[in-house]
Formats: structure tokens, C-alpha cells, sequence
């Protein structure tokens, strides 16, 4: 089906949502466990950020700089090697069976399907395929086009919170689209950090979520799904 001609648009967060823990906060343990990074050091700061997210105080900026900085160490083979690890060690065991289900529903619809999420690129394009998500609007890590090393930069806006909304509508103005292109808009999140983004939407879906977020939802008589 033609993307201009989709009735729906359905959006994805990824962390907690279709997965049952943070692909972020894995890929950060996954470096301690094999020397990737100083262990000590970065699962602290790694476990501060964790508390940060959960608390709705984290600096995006700050974070992503800390993430991308890993990735500037390997050259692009030597990270995709790490990444094959982390995938089967990390993210399998945490997709949720229902998640797929969820997704294929709304691709077997014939809705247009995207993947939502403020983890980085690196992280979340092979898991977006995994799912066959067919678009990607993530935060962007910067690679030189030249070997795909990682430059440690973010290409523009971070997709966290308000920057969710401006990359979203960023996606469509791309195709000629807007939130009146769609019968129903939905989006699935698990976190009151995406507040936003679920206030945008004609359907918002709160998966497993968070206290605050729950709070919200019932508040508003949002749909309420558990996927675990």
C-alpha cells in the first residue's frame, strides 16, 4: 500500500513498550559485560541516567553525548560484531510476543507503521526491522557516510518528549502528510515522558505504564494495554 493512501497512522514506542526493558540502558550494560566501556564509571553514570528518565528530569543532550561517545571508539565492523552479541543476548530475550502481534495488526491493516523512539540509531534500526516496522524516527547518530564510523554528533532535533511531535510531523510533511491525512492517529507508549506525543494523537494507547502515566490515562479514559 502507498504511504499517501494509509487510513491510519500507528507509532511505536520501543522501550518498555514492545520490548519488556530499555534497549538504552541493555546496549549500556551489554558494554560493561564485555570491557566495551570502564565499568565502574559508566554503569554509575549509566544507573543515574536510568533515574533521571524515570524521574522526568534527564537532559537529552546530555545523554545522547554520553551514548554516542561509546560509538566513536569502533570502527563501524567492530560495533556491528558487538551488536550481533547484544541483539541475542539483550533484546531478544526481552521482545514481547504481544508487541508483535500489536504491530503486524496495524501493518496487516494496511496502516502506516512507524517506530517512535529517543534511542539512538545504532540501537534501534535493526530492532525496528526485526519488527518490520517500516519507518524508523529515532535520535539520529551521525556516521561518516564514507565507512559508518560514528561521529559522536546528533543529526538534528533529539526524538524525547516535545522533539517527538517535530520529528513525527517532520516524517510527514516529508510525504506530503498531516495529523487531518488519517482517519486515526495512534501511539503506544509506556512512559509520562511521552505525554506529548500521546496528547497529539486521536488514539492514545498507554502499554504498560508507568505511575504517572497510568494516572493520566485513566484520568483521560485512554486505552489501557498490558503487553507482558
Amino acid at each position: 500500500m502507498s504511504i499517501s493512501v494509509a487510513k491510519n497512522l500507528a507509532l511505536f514506542d520501543l522501550d518498555n513498550t514492545l520490548l519488556s526493558s530499555d534497549s538504552d540502558y541493555l546496549w549500556g550494560e551489554f558494554a560493561c559485560e564485555n570491557n566495551i566501556v570502564n565499568a565502574t564509571e559508566f554503569r554509575k553514570k549509566n544507573n543515574e541516567y536510568m533515574q533521571q528518565y524515570r524521574q522526568g528530569v534527564l537532559d537529552a543532550d546530555e545523554f545522547v553525548a554520553f551514548q554516542l561517545n561509546v560509538l566513536t571508539k569502533f570502527p563501524r565492523e567492530t560495533l556491528n560484531n558487538f551488536y550481533k552479541e547484544y541483539f541475542d543476548n539483550k533484546i531478544k530475550p526481552v521482545i514481547l510476543p504481544k508487541g508483535i502481534d500489536l504491530v503486524q495488526r496495524h501493518l496487516q491493516n494496511g496502516d502506516l507503521c512507524a517506530l517512535v523512539s529517543a534511542t539512538n540509531t545504532f540501537i534501534t534500526a535493526p530492532i525496528a526491522r526485526y519488527f518490520k516496522i517500516p519507518y524508523l524516527i529515532c535520535t539520529t547518530a551521525e556516521q561518516n557516510m564514507e565507512n559508518g564510523n560514528y561521529t559522536g554528533e546528533c543529526i538534528g532535533k533529539k526524538s524525547f518528549r516535545e522533539g517527538k511531535i517535530f520529528r513525527v510531523e517532520q516524517f510527514l510533511q516529508n510525504y506530503g502528510l498531516f495529523w487531518g491525512s488519517f482517519e486515526k492517529t495512534y501511539f503506544y507508549s509506556d512512559s509520562f515522558n511521552d505525554l506529548p506525543l500521546l496528547n497529539k494523537v486521536s488514539n492514545p494507547v498507554a502499554v504498560n505504564p508507568d505511575a504517572k502515566l497510568l494516572e493520566a490515562a485513566q484520568k483521560n479514559n485512554w486505552t489501557i494495554l498490558d503487553l507482558r
